[in-house]
Parts: structure tokens; sequence; C-alpha cells
């Protein structure tokens, strides 16, 4: 099982790894934007499972929600920039790369991060997390 996100405007590309993932019959789990920020999860079958909806307007799933803890079921969770409590993997742009950035409490250390151009693994790595956060140039 798979958590990811579909990219939205400046978000690096996540649909073609997405398609990939459903092409090989991997398990797909899609977050839906709570009122409170919090995250619901479907499963979705084919990216025609998902629609524009929510205050964010992103591509959200459409099928039977599973709850804010069916995250746990994932073996793998790919998101923006955010900190997540599974093997810890980002996808950014390479000017988001950077040597150390501000931590708050609530950072996870990330472990591998994936740009067009290259694969770095960062958990060796004693300054924290060593991504910028999306959108954020450099």
């Amino acid at each position: 099982t798979v958590a990811a996100y579909y990219s939205i405007d400046a978000e690096p590309g996540t649909r073609p790894l997405v398609q990939e993932l459903l092409d090989s019959g991997r398990r797909v789990l899609m977050p839906i934007v709570l009122d409170d920020l919090d995250l619901d999860w479907a499963e979705i079958i084919a990216p025609g499972d998902l629609e524009t909806a929510g205050r964010l307007g992103l591509q959200e799933p459409t099928g039977p929600r599973l709850g804010t803890d069916a995250i746990a079921e994932a073996d793998l969770v790919i998101c923006p920039g955010l900190a997540v409590d599974a093997p810890r993997c980002i996808v950014v742009y390479d000017h988001e790369v950077v040597e150390s950035v501000p931590t708050t409490r609530q950072d996870e250390k990330v472990h591998l991060a994936v740009t067009s151009t290259r694969t770095l693994r960062l958990g060796r790595r004693s300054s924290g997390l060593a991504v910028l956060r999306t959108g954020r140039p450099v």
C-alpha cells in the first residue's frame, strides 16, 4: 500500500508515478482534506476516481472514506514536503534540497528525497531535515 498525493500547480509531478503504481497493481491511498486540515483517506483504482474538491482545490478521491488512521496501512508515504510516520520519502525540486532547514518538535527526519534528476539518502545526516518546504525558493 502506497499513500500518495496527486500533484497540482507547481508541485513536483506525481501523476505519472501514481499511474505507474496503479498499473503495477499497487493499492494507492489518496488524502481527503478535512475541515480541521486533518487527512482522511480513500483508495483509488484510477485517476478518474479523483475530483477537485474542498477549499484547497486539490484532487481528492471520490470513493469510500477509510478514516484518518488508514495512513497506518501504508508501506510508503509520498507527500509534498510534510513529515509522516512511515518510511519518509519526499518528492521535491532540486533547488529545494539544502544543507539544513529550521525544525520544530513536530518535524520528522526525511530518509529519502527524490527529485527529477537524483535520489538522495538523507537518513545519515545529523542536521535533521535536509529539504526545504515545497514552494519556497532557496
